[in-house]
């Protein structure tokens, strides 16, 4: 991370640039990887070049220490036979993160991993996800994937890739559907 900017200028201008921003409820990674930014970015169907950032955003929202590369294997370790303490989620955007990582580091172009490297990336992390307790998780991946702002694909593309944007903010991509909650039906 660098160091923080001593300038008196620069910093009333960082202050005058929060007070006059628009309020946000999440923060994202900018395409400078050394700050946050407000707002969203060009629609692409294809992997955007967010890594670094990508990187830092999850080494900060999960507390993942600086000697330890940003992937599952950042996570503890647990017996084979407990589920991991960590929602589907954020083991998702760990994998598709590392899978990502490691086509950067062999210097290859990530185009998105499908849904079964992602669910293979998992299972190989936590034994848990092997076992025949575990049931049907492998969708409930699938519906995260689907579900979540963060997961973005290419729809055109057979088979699909993902990857993580978080140009977009976190949640889910359309809000949830609800009851009318009035018990007239029944009656």
């Amino acid at each position: 991370m660098p160091p923080p900017c001593r300038c008196p200028t620069a910093a009333l201008l960082g202050l005058a640039l929060v007070i006059l921003a628009p309020v946000v409820h999440t923060l994202r990674p900018s395409e400078d990887a050394h700050s946050l930014e407000v707002g969203g970015g060009p629609t692409s169907r294809r992997p955007p070049n967010n890594h670094e950032a990508n990187d830092i955003y999850l080494r900060r929202q999960l507390q993942i220490p600086p000697h330890l590369d940003v992937d599952l294997w950042a996570l503890p370790d647990c017996p084979p036979h407990i589920r991991p303490n960590h929602t589907l989620e954020v083991l998702a955007k760990l994998a598709i993160h590392g899978i990502h990582g490691r086509a950067v580091q062999a210097g290859r172009y990530f185009m998105g991993c499908t849904y079964m490297e992602v669910c293979d990336e998992i299972a190989r992390r936590f034994p848990y996800f092997n076992s025949s307790q575990a049931g049907a998780w492998r969708n409930s991946v699938r519906s995260v994937l689907t579900k979540k702002r963060v997961f973005d694909h290419d729809e055109d593309e057979k088979p699909g890739g993902w990857w993580l944007d978080f140009s977009h903010g976190e949640g889910d991509k359309l809000p949830r559907k609800r009851g009318s909650g009035s018990s007239s039906d029944f009656e």
